[in-house]
């Protein structure tokens, strides 16, 4: 979740591009290739897909059957944050395609789509997290105090602590979005102009903060 990862898994992404990196070995390079199209087109799209086709489904079902209660509105807003880690998934997975049209624009994409899509997954996954407690929660309280909790839980309430969660876990870690700009330049390799990622000046005169978001990014999945 650091800035160093994300570095690295540029450096690793943009190696995977065919014509980019040379390589030393033919035989080599192939079987690299033929992984990644097993492993991010065909492994990873699948899943994807299946997250967002499941998702709607459940997304469509809560709200053809009305939000009477707060399990529903609960497990709607997980579902909605879900779809939004799958879509993000989905997006980064489009550099495959990409690649049949333009090597150039593939290696674009793979640069912006690593600072945009790779960190909406996980901060996307935080918001999850914190959701699923919250329902767990609520499923308690239906065990233990089962005749008040319709009293305690109103859709009103459900709702307001759902958009509170969404807007709090969201909010710790959007900054992060804001510490890179893209560039176009012209790369001699493609041709063309590409577009990259550096980090800014606010990275660079906030270099503390990214101490919370280094120990987050450790902590976080415990």
């Amino acid at each position: 979740m650091n800035a160093s990862n994300l570095t690295c898994q540029f450096v690793r992404c943009t190696a995977l591009i065919p014509g980019v990196v040379a390589a030393s070995d033919g035989a080599t390079d192939d079987q690299r290739r033929a992984a990644q199209i097993v492993l991010e087109f065909v492994i990873s799209f699948s899943v994807c897909f299946f997250g967002i086709f499941s998702n709607t489904v459940v997304i469509v079902v809560f709200i053809k059957q009305g939000f009477r209660d707060s399990t529903a509105i609960s497990m709607t807003t997980v579902s909605l944050w879900d779809l939004v880690k799958c879509v993000a998934g989905f997006m980064q997975r489009l550099e495959g395609p990409l690649e049949l049209v333009s090597l150039a624009l593939a290696y674009s994409w793979t640069n912006v789509s690593l600072a945009v899509c790779n960190y909406l997954v996980s901060f996307s996954c935080y918001v999850t997290s914190v959701l699923a407690a919250y329902v767990a929660v609520e499923r308690c309280l239906c065990v233990i105090i089962p005749l008040k909790v319709k009293w305690l839980l109103t859709p009103k309430v459900a709702l307001a602590s759902c958009i509170s969660i969404s807007i709090v876990v969201f909010g710790c870690f959007v900054v992060i979005f804001g510490i890179y700009d893209v560039h176009l330049i012209f790369d001699p390799h493609f041709n063309t102009t590409v577009a990259i990622i550096k980090y800014n000046s606010f990275s660079n005169d906030n270099v503390a903060l990214f101490g919370y978001y280094n120990m987050s990014g450790t902590l976080w999945p415990m």
